[in-house]
């Protein structure tokens, strides 16, 4: 078993870090830096979980420099023991803190989705209360409300279980729920844009796309069904524009 390559202590100029030093002892072994980076990366998640430093943070950092110490320093290190208490920590972590975290991200999508929508919702009743005739801007408003209902259920769906750093980055592409939603609804207005010029059709069931300019449920779902499948849409929309385009 290799000898333990660190010094490890609390840091004496950041209280809630964890200072790493070489020994002295010759180069660290790979699972030993291994350790090293799994340890600053879960108390980096802490410190953006739990920004107050209260008692339960406290509690955590001695935890993660007990184990530290024990699997980097000294003849009697022991990396992989140190790992499964690591492991067993994060768990404790997800186990805690997993479901204020998604509930509350989802109620603050699900508050943005209704922001959004809400707008598109009030043109659409007011052009079919004027009897505006103009079936493709009914069939992108509708579909932009249903994108945004689809973009809050793509985000339950898609994320059933949480990680440890979904804890503090939800989503892996970072976007706030703001751009997420505005992102997906003007690419869900484009491709309804081409559905209803006949560029491309859908169909769902016995239904048709060439319906969406007047039957504005299916244009509702339609769009939902784009911004359910979000993470999809930009490269379809990209894929149906240029062959539209080509065939032009």
């Amino acid at each position: 078993m290799p000898q333990g390559a660190y010094v490890v202590s609390r840091d004496p100029q950041e209280t809630a870090g964890i200072l790493f030093a070489l020994a002295g002892v010759g180069e660290p072994a790979e699972d030993q830096r291994e350790l090293q980076v799994r340890v600053e990366q879960t108390l980096g998640v802490l410190r953006q979980l739990l920004p107050q430093r209260g008692p339960r943070f406290e509690e955590f950092l001695l935890r993660l420099l007990s184990l530290s110490q024990a699997g980097l320093v000294g003849p009697n290190a022991a990396p992989l023991a140190a790992k499964a208490a690591l492991a067993m920590l994060r768990d404790e972590v997800v186990g805690q803190y997993a479901p204020e975290v998604k509930n509350r991200y989802m109620r603050r999508l699900g508050m943005t989705a209704l922001g959004v929508a809400a707008p598109a919702c009030l043109l659409g009743v007011l052009l079919a209360l004027v009897r505006v005739h103009d079936g493709v801007l009914g069939a992108v408003v509708w579909g932009w409300v249903g994108c945004a209902g689809g973009v809050w259920l793509s985000f339950g769906m898609r994320k059933k279980e949480f990680g440890f750093d979904d804890l503090v980055r939800p989503e892996e592409d970072r976007m706030e729920p703001v751009i997420r939603l505005l992102f997906a609804c003007l690419l869900t207005a484009m491709f309804m844009v081409l559905l209803a010029l006949g560029a491309i059709e859908v169909r769902v069931g016995g239904l048709s796309s060439s319906g969406l300019l007047t039957n504005s449920w299916l244009a509702w779902v339609v769009g939902g069904l784009c911004g359910f499948s979000e993470l999809t849409l930009p490269q379809k929309v990209a894929n149906q524009a240029a062959a539209w385009l080509a065939a032009k």
